[in-house]
């Protein structure tokens, strides 16, 4: 990794061009934010997903005690839990043995299917994919479901190992896409995602990889972790993040699953890929020795921040618009973490806000899906949203448009000393050409079945009139996985939606060859196109 090629305003620029995630939605509906969309709309409507523990994941009150240092119970009575059933799946889709489902970590279901939305996002399809030097690097560090399996030793699962392996992860991701890059599941905690993000970045920068998938997972699903982590005093006992708040007494546990797409910004150009953000520069370090092992340490993230600014072409920390904080709702780290920022800054805490720049932690909004948590933030740095200050956390601001203000940080850190930082800007859009009304264009849609088919046409019908519809014909022909069951219609502009009335589409399934032919079909019309 040493050869990495560095260009003449530092190390090359990565390219964010898919996105997905799980993240539980607000408490009490039937729905997740399962889009990065939804995920914006999630934060607008300043919604809150905190609920006690769900009973089909743990007994409550066999394990509650508001006391602390109870033995065998812990002080909080819940977090933010996907609202789905993290056990649906349909391994078919994946082929993977329905036996071997069963077996399953729910942490593998999940990842798969937001990493196919990842890639189906990017425009990436799996024919294009299949044999690539794509890596996978995976943050986790939950041991939920594998502590569970090894509980039954007497009827051991034969798929057990590689359902609840913790490296399988990403190993699973790499096996079911034919992916032949690195493949890796990194522990370092709160930090982990931020870590297989500058993992990933260098792999592509070093040439070992052409692309990759990068992800992080946590889901709860046994008592066990939740009382030794309020053993060690560090979950709020309101089951609540409070962060840069004066109740700040800890963090609060959550499920949530996130992946992005990167590869390097001038090939992504050169692929006409959907560029959603560039990474300029990513750092990680360790604290070393400090007053204990998971002290925060302002020297060592200051240190991780300046070293991502280097490494994107020194890069002035005053043109930084936004820092995404760890903000973990901790009175001892949320006021180290601020100070790091305002040394980078040369700055007191108090010139954060409209003045200086702002910071927030989407950790309030969803809670503390620790090891993806650097997933989630850099899907909210991609928006080119009003600027969450710190000042009043419950307005939005405007951005400052006109100013040197072009960069967003995001920093994270781990219980255990580590620190990751990743700094990015927004990508220019670039306006398309205006078609006639009247010009009509194939729309092609596939599925792995039928049911799947026609929800997917009527999804998109709720969402197409507000897309031009030679953009929607190209992503549907060209960066669409051709899929078994197929249907098709023909629109313009002013038919879009009236077109995609799923009862009257012709569905049909497709007849697998490994050996396609191709046949040319020419026609003129009365108006000589």
């Amino acid at each position: 990794m040493a050869n990495a090629e560095h260009f003449e305003n530092g190390v090359e620029p990565i390219a964010i061009i898919g996105m997905g995630c799980r993240w539980p939605g607000e408490a009490g509906s039937d729905s997740d934010v399962d889009t990065p969309n939804a995920l914006w709309e999630y934060l607008l409507a300043k919604k809150n997903s905190y609920s006690d523990f769900p009973s089909s994941r743990v007994n409550l009150e066999s394990w509650y005690h508001p006391e602390t240092g109870r033995p065998g119970s812990f002080y909080t009575r819940g977090g933010c839990f996907l609202n789905e059933d993290p056990r649906q799946f349909d391994p078919t889709f994946f082929g993977i043995n329905p036996q071997e489902a069963t077996s399953l970590d729910p942490a593998q279901r999940k990842i798969l299917e937001v990493v196919y939305e990842t890639l189906e996002s990017a425009g990436a399809t799996l024919e294009t994919l299949s044999g690539s030097k794509t890596g996978v690097f995976v943050g986790n560090f939950n041991y939920d479901h594998q502590l569970m399996q090894y509980r039954d030793t007497e009827y051991p699962e034969p798929y057990g190992i590689s359902g609840g392996g913790i490296a399988l992860l990403s190993n699973r991701i790499n096996y079911v896409f034919n992916l032949h890059g690195p493949s890796l599941t990194l522990d370092t905690a709160c930090s982990s995602s931020m870590y297989a993000l500058h993992l990933a970045c260098v792999s592509i920068q070093s040439g070992e990889c052409t692309a990759a998938i990068v992800g992080g997972s946590n889901l709860i699903f046994t008592p066990e972790c939740q009382i030794f982590s309020a053993s060690l005093g560090a979950v709020s006992k309101s089951s609540r993040c409070q962060t840069f708040d004066a109740a700040a007494d800890g963090y609060a546990r959550a499920d949530g699953i996130g992946a992005l797409y990167i590869k390097p910004l001038k090939q992504a150009i050169l692929d006409n890929d959907p560029i959603r953000a560039v990474i300029r520069g990513t750092a990680i370090n360790a604290n070393g020795r400090t007053g204990g092992i998971t002290h925060p340490d302002p020297d060592g993230q200051e240190a991780a921040i300046r070293r991502a600014y280097e490494r994107a072409g020194n890069l002035d920390p005053n043109e930084t618009f936004y820092f995404e904080c760890h903000g973990t709702g901790t009175p001892v780290g949320d006021p180290l973490e601020v100070e790091a920022i305002g040394k980078l800054r040369r700055a007191s805490v108090n010139s954060f806000g409209y003045g200086g720049a702002n910071a927030h932690a989407i950790i309030e909004s969803i809670e503390h899906f620790s090891p993806g948590r650097g997933g989630v933030r850099a899907l909210k740095e991609e928006r080119d949203y009003s600027g969450l200050a710190n000042g009043d956390k419950s307005q939005l601001k405007p951005h400052r448009n006109g100013t040197n203000g072009t960069y967003g940080i995001n920093n994270t850190n781990g219980t255990n000393g580590t620190n990751g930082t990743n700094g990015t800007n927004g990508a220019k859009a670039t306006n398309g050409q205006s078609l006639l009304p009247r010009r009509q264009f194939l729309l092609a849609f596939s599925a792995h079945n039928e049911a799947t088919l026609k929800q997917n046409v009527a999804a998109f019908r709720d969402q197409a009139g507000g897309y031009d519809v030679l953009d929607l014909a190209y992503t549907l022909g060209c960066r669409r996985s051709k899929l078994a069951s197929r249907t098709y219609t023909v629109a313009s502009q002013g038919t879009l939606v009236d077109s995609l009335d799923v009862e009257g589409l012709t569905i049909s399934k497709a007849i697998g060859s490994r050996n396609l032919s191709l046949g040319f079909v020419f026609t003129v019309g009365s108006d000589g196109s």
